[in-house]
């Protein structure tokens, strides 16, 4: 067993397992949490032969997000007092390098990431896993990006899975925040298995004794092989089901043209969803409609360094991102649930420009 400060990572036979080990803070990423994957991931491919390398996280969650306050602290210090390498760009930067590493392992790799989404599943937490080959879900599964509530928008490459699922499910979800359970990740295709949460030690147990010696191809086969034994029924979507109305309603060419035709429906659930999109910022659900739009059928590296850009404005302490500030003070710092968000802008295409101020672009 190695033991990091974040993590707990243990070889066995073909298996490289890897406990996110936050439980207090959900398993939510900090800046040392995401170097130490980058050590894991190491790890496994310094290992002989192919290995499933499997992500978990502890207790409750798998990983509920990045560590925001955290964020907005360093923010509001490089207000005071502007230096280099800012704690919030230095944060993105690598979180975004270790996403990118992700989709680069998916295909024809010796390493096999297979993500073990039990719990939480929120925002950072998107980023890390669902760029992998296997994402399998339980009954426990909760999946959303409910960034929009506190002034940002789905990064982490999210806005390139949300925007391949069905129809405009991935509007809805981006829009909304919705979480979505076990039968909505399988039915929109996040998720590539469901398995019980009484299977996952037996699951991986099962991974460990697979020949490590296989071609990379045949290996990733014996995995899915494997994880196809202890799928289980996932029962039906509640998104799915109103595949119809989100079509029709998040297909509108902007938010309030999407408002407007949840508020024409009679159906709760479009109340609900606009009830959703009108309790965040306005600001950052154009930002993340525009995201997604932009998002679908690219490259993942792509949306990442198209995602830094937005988000180096959005994080940045000046004038774009008063939202983020005020979001994240509302939500998780005096938790008075009450935030003054701004006016939307008219065009949000400022967003996606390169930064200026002596920020760099992202390079991945």
């Amino acid at each position: 067993m190695s033991s990091f400060l974040n993590l707990k990572v243990e070889k066995r036979g073909a298996l490289v397992d890897v406990m996110l080990n936050r439980p207090k803070k959900l398993n939510a990423l900090n800046l040392d949490m995401v170097r130490e994957l980058q050590t894991a991931f190491d790890i496994a491919e310094a290992s002989q032969g192919c290995v499933a390398l499997a992500l978990r996280g502890d207790k409750r969650a798998f990983c509920a997000g990045g560590d925001i306050v955290a964020v907005r602290a360093a923010g509001l210090e490089y207000a005071q007092k502007p230096h280099a390498a800012p704690l919030f760009d230095t944060f993105f930067r690598e979180e975004y390098a270790l996403n990118s590493r992700t989709g680069a392992l998916a295909w024809n790799s010796r390493v096999v990431q297979c993500s073990f989404w039990d719990g939480l599943v929120l925002g950072g937490g998107v980023g890390l896993s669902v760029h992998g080959r296997y994402r399998i879900a339980t009954e426990s599964t909760q999946l959303a990006m409910p960034e929009v509530a506190i002034g940002l928008f789905p990064d982490v490459g999210a806005s390139l899975a949300l925007a391949s699922t069905p129809g405009r499910a991935g509007e809805y979800a981006a829009l909304t925040g919705a979480r979505l359970d076990a039968t909505d990740v399988v039915a929109l295709g996040l998720a590539t298995h469901c398995v019980a949460s009484s299977d996952l030690d037996a699951i991986r147990d099962a991974l460990s004794m697979l020949d490590g010696d296989q071609p990379p191809d045949a290996f990733a086969d014996a995995i899915g092989a494997t994880l196809q034994r202890f799928n289980v029924s996932h029962g039906a979507s509640a998104v799915q089901a109103h595949a119809a109305d989100i079509d029709a309603c998040f297909s509108a060419p902007d938010v309030p043209s999407i408002l407007a035709a949840l508020d024409a429906h009679a159906a709760p659930f479009c109340a609900a969803a606009a009830v959703a999109i009108r309790r965040g910022s306005p600001t950052a659900a154009a930002i993340t409609l525009e995201a997604v739009r932009r998002a679908r059928g690219q490259a993942l590296n792509y949306v990442l360094r198209t995602d830094f850009r937005v988000m180096t404005h959005m994080v940045r302490p000046d004038a774009t991102s008063a939202d983020f500030y005020e979001g994240v003070r509302a939500a998780l710092v005096d938790k008075d649930r009450a935030p003054a968000w701004r006016p939307a802008p008219d065009d949000v295409a400022g967003f996606f420009e390169a930064p200026d101020g002596g920020f760099e672009e992202l390079s991945v």
